[in-house]
């Protein structure tokens, strides 16, 4: 009887033991909202890397050389400066306006307003896809009650 407890005994803790060591979680650790799944971190929006701790943004800031629209005149050759600048990592500006990254790439530019050389500009609204080689941006803004599509669409120089 003492021998079945015993073995019975064993047999539990080495279940328990081996049943912590099945799962691939155990040791990882996903930072910044990220998630572990099947021993692998998945990242939200805003970050990659095995463990989730890279801001995307970091990599699409910098000086992007393009073709500039706005207020209805072409600024070819415009270089735009982004900065990843915000508390939060899914945020990029690019000069005076910014976006929201939805996904790695793609951003949203939502409703806000900025100083346009003494001007108030009022965004309505826009998109933008940026990959850290090219930046491309769209948006729709009212300006002294005009309203205008501002566009860039440039690469990558630093």
């Amino acid at each position: 009887m003492k021998r079945r407890f015993l073995f019975l005994l064993m047999t539990l803790a080495t279940i328990i033991y081996s049943c912590g060591k099945l799962d691939p979680c155990n040791d990882m650790n996903c930072l910044n909202g990220g998630e572990c799944k099947h021993g692998s971190c998945y990242c939200p929006v805003g970050y990659e890397g095995d463990n989730c701790g890279e801001e995307v943004r970091i990599q699409y800031a910098g000086w992007y050389r393009g073709t500039l629209v706005k207020d209805d005149v072409m600024f070819a050759d415009y270089i735009l400066t982004t900065a990843a600048e915000s508390v939060l990592a899914t945020r990029l500006r690019m000069g005076s306006v910014y976006g929201d990254f939805k996904l790695n790439t793609f951003f949203e530019i939502p409703e806000q307003q900025y100083d346009d050389n003494g001007v108030i500009a009022f965004v309505s609204g826009g998109q933008g896809f940026c990959d850290g080689q090219l930046l491309k941006l769209e948006y729709t803004y009212t300006k002294n009650g005009v309203t205008y599509t501002g566009t860039f669409d440039g690469y990558k120089t630093i």
